[in-house]
């Protein structure tokens, strides 16, 4: 064969990949270790699931008690909304909210539980509570305005806000 024919058949010519692929066959050995895997995932799931039925249905009364006595009886009560907090702040409101904040508003001093000064969450989130009730009334009966008007949250009530979410 002359070069310039040789050259046209290399041309036209397919070569041969360079790796061919191979079919990814798992041994049988490997097939049982992938099974006996994840069967014994499905089996402690379920194991789990139903211990933890049965350990959450064996308390008394089916609630966590934490080694306390559970009061005698039972007890029955109907809620009703008092409107007190709720209201408007007069003098009736602001009464009710001082009589749940004990003298000192909530702040303790101890010298090992407390050495610092600090305050009892349920205090501090009373307080929370009314200063967002007298931020929200206040809004209430100021004039409308533009939104571009309108100040964001005075610092305290932003933080009363902040930390009622974080207690």
């Amino acid at each position: 064969m002359e070069p310039k024919e040789m050259q046209k058949a290399e041309e036209n010519e397919t070569l041969l990949p360079i790796s061919e692929p191979t079919e990814k066959r798992r041994t049988p050995r490997k097939q049982r270790n992938i099974f006996i895997h994840w069967t014994l995932i499905a089996c402690s799931i379920t194991a789990g699931v139903a211990a933890g039925y049965l350990l959450g249905h064996h308390q008394k009364g089916g609630s966590v008690n934490y080694g306390l006595p559970a009061p005698p009886g039972s007890v029955r009560t109907s809620w009703h909304h008092n409107f007190t907090f709720t209201q408007k702040p007069d003098s009736e409101s602001e009464a009710a909210w001082s009589s749940i904040i004990p003298v000192g508003r909530g702040f303790i001093h101890h010298p090992q539980l407390a050495p610092f000064i600090s305050n009892i969450a349920v205090f501090h989130q009373l307080h929370c509570l009314h200063a967002i009730v007298v931020a929200y009334y206040d809004a209430l009966s100021s004039q409308p305005m533009e939104m571009a008007d309108i100040p964001d949250f005075d610092a305290e009530t932003d933080k009363d806000l902040s930390e009622l979410y974080i207690d």
